[in-house]
C-alpha cells in the first residue's frame, strides 16, 4: 500500500477542531481525494449556518460514508456524505 492510500479496520478520525468520524472499515486514496467509511459510522462535526455564521453541531451514523478531502497544507475534510440508512441529528 502507497503512503496515500487508506485501509483499515474500527478507525477514528479526529480533526485539530475535536470532530470525529469512525467506521468499521475505511479505505480510500488521498490520490483520489476520497475515504469512505463502511459500517457503523458515526460522526460529529460542526456546520457553519450560512445566514448567522455560527457554528452548529452535527452528528449522524449510517452504513456508510465518504469523505471528500483538498490538499492544502497537508489533507482537509472538504465535504462528508452519508452514504446509506443515515439518520442525522442536528442542534437547533
Amino acid at each position: 500500500m502507497d503512503s496515500k492510500s487508506l485501509d483499515g479496520n474500527k478507525v477514528v478520525i479526529t480533526s485539530d477542531k475535536g470532530e470525529k468520524l469512525q467506521g468499521d472499515h475505511v479505505f480510500g486514496s488521498f490520490a483520489d481525494k476520497k475515504v469512505d467509511f463502511v459500517g457503523n459510522v458515526k460522526a460529529s462535526m460542526y456546520q457553519t449556518d450560512k445566514k448567522t455564521g455560527k457554528k452548529e453541531p452535527v452528528n449522524f451514523e449510517g452504513n456508510s460514508a465518504r469523505v471528500y478531502f483538498i490538499e492544502d497544507n497537508g489533507y482537509k475534510a472538504n465535504r462528508s456524505e452519508i452514504k446509506d440508512n443515515g439518520v442525522s441529528d442536528t442542534a437547533e
